[in-house]
């Protein structure tokens, strides 16, 4: 045991040791839909909308539906596997929310074995039968030659009316990294109200035991410059996601 924590403590004292990390965070903001996408619809019936009821209203005006990927239109673009998202009606009309994640590729680059694994994030608006993409995110880890995350923080999809405007927003956590070590992992939270963005930026809070106490590490962020100019409430909510959703134990 005495090794073990030996061991355990080293790994802590070079913990940014051995991180070989390519992330990219893209996003586009449009009102016309997206025809350069590669798809891979990968439908079925379930639904993947977590902690969302199937019909709920959480201000006037807007209305949580059920989401089911078996009920997007054929309009309703994605790349990958669909892990999580939303449905709801605001001022707006009929939002969509999808996040999906594509399978890990593994290939050779330079001799050695990687692997690459991409998230996105789309946000669809259907007004009279007519579907539009409001905004897409596409995140990614690549070229990675140890152990790689890029994941979706399961139940951290929410829709709320903060500022009682009657436009609702969403917000989601997702992690990435590509370490040899038992550091943190990068983390970042996306808001959205329409077509506007505010994100937390920083990375997850290890949790670990030694001895029978817990220590804890990691668990800052930085939050952009849009919560300055964001309504009251925006940048508490967020906060408040990422002390829910930003524990990693080990």
């Amino acid at each position: 045991m005495k090794n073990l924590i030996v061991i355990f403590l080293i790994s802590l004292v070079f913990i940014s040791c051995g991180k070989n990390q390519k992330t990219v965070e893209s996003t586009k903001e449009t009102t016309e839909e997206s025809n350069e996408k590669s798809l891979n619809k990968n439908v079925s019936e379930n639904s993947v909308n977590e902690g969302q009821n199937k019909s709920e209203v959480i201000s006037d005006g807007i209305k949580i539906l059920e989401f089911r990927k078996g009920d997007l239109n054929s309009d309703t673009k994605y790349k990958g596997n669909i892990v999580s998202g939303a449905k709801w009606i605001d001022k707006n009309g009929e939002n969509i929310l999808i996040i999906s994640e594509t399978d890990v590729k593994n290939y050779l680059n330079d001799g050695n074995e990687v692997t690459s694994k991409e998230i996105h994030a789309y946000c669809y608006v259907v007004t009279e039968n007519k579907t539009q993409l409001l905004w897409d995110i596409v995140d990614f880890v690549k070229d990675c030659p140890l152990d790689m995350r890029v994941e979706f923080i399961p139940k951290s999809l929410s829709v709320t009316d903060i500022n009682k405007n009657g436009i609702g927003e969403n917000t989601f956590l997702y992690a990435l990294s590509c370490k040899g070590d038992v550091s943190p992992d990068d983390l970042k939270l996306m808001m959205h109200e329409g077509n506007v963005k505010y994100a937390l930026r920083g990375d997850t809070k290890i949790q670990y035991e030694i001895d029978g106490k817990t220590h804890s590490e990691g668990g800052e962020f930085k939050a952009d410059n849009a919560f300055s100019s964001a309504p009251p409430g925006f940048l508490d909510y967020a906060k408040e996601q990422w002390s829910k959703f930003n524990i990693q134990k080990y």
